[in-house]
């Protein structure tokens, strides 16, 4: 299981986004463009995979976040609906005693 918590450290730490995606004839390049987004440019001619794995690193920077912070409001949610309906239970069963 994910340390949530660590996962959400490690995201606020790296650079602000959105970043987007460029490409050119170059092995890498990092800039910061007009609209002060974040332009990572790999080498395009060797991954193999470059076109999804750079859509996915500049998606994952406001992406992961975001479902990081979903993520740990739905554990508190459910941890709080867990305890009710452990108190629920528990009336009931004193209920059924009386």
């Amino acid at each position: 299981m994910r340390d949530l918590e660590a996962d959400q450290a490690i995201c606020e730490a790296a650079t602000p986004g959105p970043w987007q995606i460029g490409t050119q004839d170059c092995v890498v390049q990092d800039f910061w463009d007009v609209d002060g987004s974040r332009q990572l440019i790999f080498d395009a001619k060797h991954p193999l995979n470059f076109k999804a794995d750079t859509i996915f690193t500049a998606a994952a920077r406001t992406g992961w976040p975001e479902a990081i912070k979903r993520a740990l409001a739905a554990e508190e949610r459910v941890d709080k609906l867990e305890d009710e309906l452990r108190m629920l239970h528990d009336t009931i069963n004193q209920s059924n005693k009386a």
